[in-house]
């Protein structure tokens, strides 16, 4: 009876099974059943391991021209784009430079070159500084913090932020304020 038992919690479909059979699941034990599944989609799926399209208005990645040069394509993109500054970045699909920075200093760089630091500006903003202002007075944007602030200019150019010179770094790790 162990064995009926096993058996009947190994097996989820066994009282399917012995109604297909036409007999009763308590009678007698079901026989074990072998079901070979065969799947419409299976050929299609494991012999060019990509699901199917499923609608005829879409263009999946992998349907597309094999011959597009996508780091190319990107470059055409990028060129052609209206950014403010998008000259300081030579390449989009390179690493920027600095990317191998401690954390913090590289969290800085990058909120200095977006513009979106925690400044007082943008902490205000946020409904998480009461003040927007700075300590000399004016209102204290990543512009004012890197150009108008007589405490924390940068003496610098901003594609030295972008090229992430000595000098750049420097300024970083000394600022007195955590961006």
């Amino acid at each position: 009876m162990a064995g009926w038992t096993r058996h009947l919690t190994q097996s989820r479909h066994w009282a399917f099974v012995a109604f297909c059979r036409g007999t009763s699941a308590t009678d007698t034990p079901p026989r074990p059943v072998k079901l070979k599944l065969t799947l419409s989609f299976q050929s299609t799926l494991f012999s060019k391991f990509l699901p199917p399209t499923r609608l005829i208005s879409r263009n999946p990645a992998w349907v597309a021209d094999e011959n597009v040069d996508l780091k190319e394509e990107w470059r055409n993109r990028w060129s052609n784009l209206a950014i403010a500054n998008k000259d300081l970045v030579e390449d989009p699909n390179t690493k920027p430079p600095g990317y191998n920075l401690p954390r913090r200093t590289w969290s800085t760089l990058n909120r200095i070159r977006t513009s979106t630091g925690r400044c007082n500006y943008l902490l205000n903003k946020w409904n998480m500084s009461p003040d927007q202002n700075c300590d000399c007075g004016q209102i204290q944007t990543m512009h004012h913090i890197l150009r108008d602030c007589p405490r924390r200019f940068f003496q610098g150019t901003l594609g030295d932020i972008h090229r992430c010179t000595e000098e750049a770094l420097e300024w970083i790790r000394h600022l007195d304020i955590p961006l």
